[in-house]
């Protein structure tokens, strides 16, 4: 028998009975999550006191990874995943869209210039998070272009590859949210700032449906303050 579907059966029984606990309980107990370590860093790390504070009997622990979700093999309660569902045998709900744009450091610009349109990229050095070409949308047309960008670095975290532009070693592609502050601070500036790249959906993930106390309301106020937070 397949072991997803059997965690599956256990998972169900397990919460039915919580479920039946927590109806004159507070909420409360050990809830695992597994997410990756730049999303967790910058955008739930800082909603995490507030949390606390309305749900102080819920203990959480965090496994970090910048590689796919395994609720199974990491045995979680929640897994958080960027841009897709961890997979076709879990649940999973959208909680959020955040906008993507690209970005350099002052110091990059100051030496290098700043692009004007897309295909300039082709003489910059560019901080890849994969192989493969940019999606560049035109905010004003909407209207889509691939650009095959160049550069030395290579990683798949938005946190190294956000590091790499501090330096000043090349133009990245990330989410606004992440770079608010540097932004705000001076240290980081968008490039082609009338352009965009494809929003990055978040998914919260689970084994079932039938969610303990713990996880509903975790997965409530991540959706409500995420969601907000990116918006704003």
């Amino acid at each position: 028998m397949d072991p997803l579907y059997c965690k599956k059966i256990i998972l169900d029984a397990e919460a039915a009975h919580q479920q039946l606990v927590e109806l004159k309980n507070t909420p409360s107990g050990l809830l695992k999550i597994s997410a990756p370590a730049d999303i967790a860093v910058l955008c739930i790390s800082p909603l995490l006191a507030e949390f606390n504070t309305i749900y102080p009997e819920i203990s959480l622990t965090f496994i970090l990874t910048p590689s796919k979700i395994d609720l199974v093999g990491d045995k979680t309660d929640i897994g958080i995943s960027i841009f897709m569902p961890a997979g076709p045998n879990v649940i999973s709900r959208q909680i959020s869209k955040m906008k993507c744009g690209l970005f350099a450091s002052t110091e990059y610009i100051k030496k290098n210039g700043q692009p004007k349109i897309p295909n300039e990229l082709l003489t910059h050095q560019c901080i890849r998070l994969s192989a493969g070409p940019w999606l560049i949308i035109d905010e004003d047309t909407k209207q889509e272009q691939y650009i095959e960008v160049n550069g030395k670095f290579t990683a798949n975290s938005l946190g190294m590859c956000r590091q790499l532009a501090l330096s000043g070693l090349g133009i990245f592609p990330g989410a606004h949210d992440f770079v608010r502050q540097d932004i705000i601070e001076g240290k980081i500036v968008q490039v082609l700032p009338n352009y965009k790249l494809p929003e990055a959906t978040v998914f919260i993930n689970t084994l079932t449906r039938l969610l303990p106390a713990k996880a509903r309301v975790f997965i409530d106020f991540l959706s409500k303050n995420i969601g907000n937070e990116i918006r704003s």
